[in-house]
């Protein structure tokens, strides 16, 4: 998987930039584990956990090796690695932003359903107290309770923990008729 992430208002030289990116979905192929990136364990564990559907889920899966069925749940982790600078690939170096680190994202699908499956199928753990609190934040910043993508920037020399937060905008379009 690969995109674009276009980000304004970073710098004053670079007003807006452009970076591709490629993905990795969480799941039989990708683990919670990165083991690249020079993101240890430790980095992999205070972030993931940073998501309100990580922990119930990580107590069940038990550890980062555990396979996990993305399916089967109403939301996606993944993560993001900025490759390069659009259009000019040969730009290694913006004062005051970084694009040689990594996201750790999760997209929930469906945010009614992803508040009430916040354990693994098949168990009975409790979903945390955290999670209804920031399932409430989410419903006063996203009322119609769309898709929601959001994550967390990682580098080793960047301030820990930005945060990255996506909501569909709606484009208001009208139909246009000719009548002959």
């Amino acid at each position: 998987m690969g995109g674009y992430l276009k980000i304004r208002g970073l710098t004053s030289e670079w007003p807006e930039i452009t970076t591709y990116f490629d993905g990795e979905i969480i799941g039989p192929h990708y683990k919670f584990i990165t083991n690249k990136w020079n993101a240890t364990m430790e980095d992999d564990l205070k972030h993931w956990s940073l998501f309100p559907h990580f922990p119930a889920l990580h107590r069940q899966l038990g550890t980062f090796q555990q396979p996990f069925d993305s399916k089967r749940f109403p939301y996606i982790f993944m993560r993001w690695k900025e490759r390069f600078l659009v259009p000019d690939h040969q730009v290694s170096h913006i004062d005051g932003a970084s694009f040689a680190g990594f996201y750790y994202i999760c997209l929930v699908i469906d945010p009614k359903a992803a508040s009430e499956t916040d354990t693994y199928p098949g168990t009975s753990a409790p979903a945390l107290a955290e999670d209804e609190i920031n399932m409430e934040q989410e419903a006063t910043i996203n009322p119609k309770k769309q898709a929601h993508l959001y994550g967390y920037y990682f580098h080793e020399s960047s301030e820990p923990f930005q945060k990255l937060d996506l909501y569909q905008v709606p484009v208001p379009v009208s139909d246009t008729f000719e009548l002959h």
